[in-house]
């Protein structure tokens, strides 16, 4: 009879068990396969090299950062256990000893990202970097172990908003519908010659950044436009989920801070007729200099939460046109900055002292139902116009004549057409148009105002 198992728990140490939803153990097997010229077949094979690495992820937040932290936490002061319990036709889960467990006695667990979204719960993704102790093997396999006794799952976070904090001081809240904290840890993973096994883990570099989106296009641009944003702090919250009700009062929520960061405009995607959004990035910066000293990340899970700034205006796609006479009503809109950021280091440190933009190449793409108006291979423009159109609360949209919509305008540019497609009893045929604006010398290379009529 087949033995069928199923994802357990995770252990690290004695007590502290962590709730999994996702995890996977890929030992990195390099062999080394020769032959030579008396066969056409390979007759040795070895193991010349492993680079083995445990992978999971926990809706658990408070649980998890607290066990591993944000730096990593060493699995050679905790054995680090994940179990996988064997299922019983007509039960569930075995109780007797035949689970399997796959045991890292040596090696660095370091937190990768958190995401999350306005429908979803939070999730932290977490990696081991496994090494050789000198005596264990990397990982333990037993099939004779009994499922440990865990606490359920007992807490849930969820995305709840983003903030920034100028030197002014000046704090801007976005409403947003999704956002992702990289940690972005680079790690050494180092053998030499003498054995196959990682004897050493360790931080080579970290570099943690915070990416978002949200549908407050005139909020967010007011603030980060163009031209970014320079912080003393760019904050994400997760919010703690009271049982049966919304968010836990108190001082209970996991808070996200990138120190000094850049904060980056990425672009913005509008789609007819859904809601435009705008799409940022921050870089946090190691301080070196000022007292007292900040980490690039700082992560903890006692925090408040800021009073809620409800999402109070929606955009969508609206009307381009090209040289003041040729006009197209659009199916989409979408604006990638097309930003070049270094986030670097020196010296031997492994967190980064400067977040910069070091170029801009921007790109428009608008999709139309006006195939027939611009030359297949482009062209050159002396100006286009794009519009956002302002949804009107409790009604349809804002008047074309009001002062509410998004305005962008390209004063140098060229364009031309992508695929031009359609299908027999399908959607209306469509065309892809992309401009390329370049600076002209006296005008913004992408100039976007949030209070113009469509005209």
């Amino acid at each position: 009879m087949a033995k069928e198992y199923t994802l357990h728990s995770l252990k690290i140490g004695t007590t502290t068990h962590i709730p999994v939803n996702q995890s996977s153990i890929d030992p990195g097997i390099q062999a080394l396969v020769e032959g030579a010229g008396s066969s056409i077949d390979s007759t040795v094979v070895g193991l010349v090299a492993a680079q083995p690495v445990c992978n999971f992820t926990t809706p658990a937040l408070g649980t998890a950062l607290a066990a591993c932290g944000v730096a990593g936490v060493s699995a050679g002061d905790d054995d680090i256990v994940l179990y996988f319990v064997k299922l019983v036709s007509g039960a569930s889960y075995s109780a007797s000893a035949d689970c399997v467990s796959l045991t890292i006695k040596s090696g660095h667990c370091t937190l990768q990202r958190i995401n999350g979204d306005k429908d979803s719960a939070a999730t932290a993704e977490y990696q081991v970097f496994i090494t050789y102790d000198g005596t264990n093997a990397p990982i333990v396999l037993s099939a004779a172990d009994t499922a440990p006794t865990v606490t359920a799952l007992a807490e849930l976070y969820t995305l709840y908003c983003v903030t920034s904090t100028t030197s002014a001081p000046v704090t801007t809240q976005f409403p947003v519908d999704n956002a992702v904290v990289d940690n972005g840890i680079e790690e050494f993973h180092e053998r030499t010659a003498s054995g196959p096994y990682p004897t050493m883990a360790a931080i080579k570099m970290w570099k943690p950044r915070a990416t978002w989106s949200t549908p407050a296009v005139k909020v967010a641009l007011d603030v980060c436009g163009i031209d970014n944003l320079s912080c003393t702090n760019t904050i994400v919250y997760f919010g703690k989920l009271d049982t049966g009700g919304t968010f836990a009062s108190g001082a209970n929520h996991v808070s996200c801070t990138l120190s000094d960061p850049l904060v980056a405009f990425r672009g913005l995607d509008a789609r007819h007729p859904e809601p435009a959004t705008v799409n940022f990035e921050a870089f946090g910066v190691y301080d070196d200099t000022n007292d007292p000293l900040t980490e690039p990340l700082i992560i903890a899970v006692d925090a408040e939460l800021p009073a809620a700034s409800a999402l109070a205006e929606l955009f969508t796609c609206g009307p381009a046109i090209f040289d003041g006479a040729t006009s197209f009503e659009t199916k989409s809109i979408s604006l990638d900055t097309g930003l070049n950021v270094i986030h670097e280091g020196d010296s031997g440190d492994h967190r980064p002292d400067i977040a910069a933009v070091t170029r801009r190449d921007p790109r428009l793409t608008i999709d139309v139902q006006d195939i027939g108006q611009l030359p297949v291979m482009g062209q050159t423009d002396a100006g286009a116009l794009l519009y956002l159109r302002k949804v009107d609360e409790d009604g349809t949209r804002v008047a074309v004549a009001a002062e509410e919509h998004i305005k962008i305008t390209l004063t140098a540019a060229m364009s031309h057409t992508g695929s031009t497609s359609g299908s027999f009893g399908g959607d209306p045929a469509s065309q892809t148009i992309t401009l390329i604006p370049i600076k002209d010398g006296a005008n913004d290379v992408v100039k976007i105002e949030t209070t113009k009529a469509i005209a």
